[in-house]
């Protein structure tokens, strides 16, 4: 699953910037802005987890974005036991991913800060794998996502953007022994560079 989240959120980093050249190079086209973004975020669910991903996005105008996401969990996330068709099970490890599309407002583009709040809204996966790093089918569940950010950008250069700010994330439709979605929501700190067209 990270396999696969992160050649998704890579292929839509990608398109987005290569769309962008080819405005650039037709100029009968409509001048399109958008940038690539790898990220880094805390969020405290059951434990103080970490995350990594990229996302993309253009400017539909200069304050509204549309984009895409992907992010895969970092941390260790080891759960003592769960419980399977009455048997319990020791020693497991949780992994998490997802990916899905980002609306977002910037305000006061011009300003070298400028606030920035956006959502993100999709769907991932949780697995369990045991101590030989082997998934457990009987754990493993789809799960929506919505992630709430609020974030001060930088802007040093035309092309360059520094993003700090917090999160709070929250899941529907997870499924796991012992454990309910409200476990799983909850706030953190969200990092970001972002490279593109401003």
């Amino acid at each position: 699953m990270k396999t696969f989240i992160l050649i998704l959120s890579f292929t839509i980093c990608y398109n987005f910037s290569f769309s962008q050249q080819e405005d650039e190079l037709n100029d009968d086209s409509v001048n399109i802005s958008g940038y690539i973004s790898p990220f880094f975020e805390t969020a405290s669910m059951v434990k103080k987890c970490s995350f990594v991903g990229g996302s993309g996005g253009f400017f539909v105008t200069p304050n509204i974005i549309i984009g895409g996401f992907g992010k895969v969990m970092t941390t260790f996330f080891k759960i003592d036991s769960l419980k399977a068709d009455t048997v319990w099970q020791k020693k497991l490890e949780l992994d998490m991913g997802g990916g899905g599309i980002i609306a977002g407002f910037m305000f006061m583009p011009k300003k070298k800060i400028h606030p920035v709040i956006m959502l993100w809204a999709g769907g991932g996966s949780l697995s369990v794998s045991d101590k030989n790093k082997t998934r457990i089918n009987a754990f493993y569940d789809d799960f929506f996502m919505f992630d709430y950010i609020f974030e001060l950008d930088y802007r040093p250069f035309n092309f360059l953007s520094i993003g700090l700010g917090a999160h709070y994330q929250m899941f529907a439709g997870l499924k796991l022994y012992g454990y309910k979605n409200s476990d799983f929501n909850g706030y953190g700190i969200y990092f970001n560079v972002k490279v593109g067209m401003f």
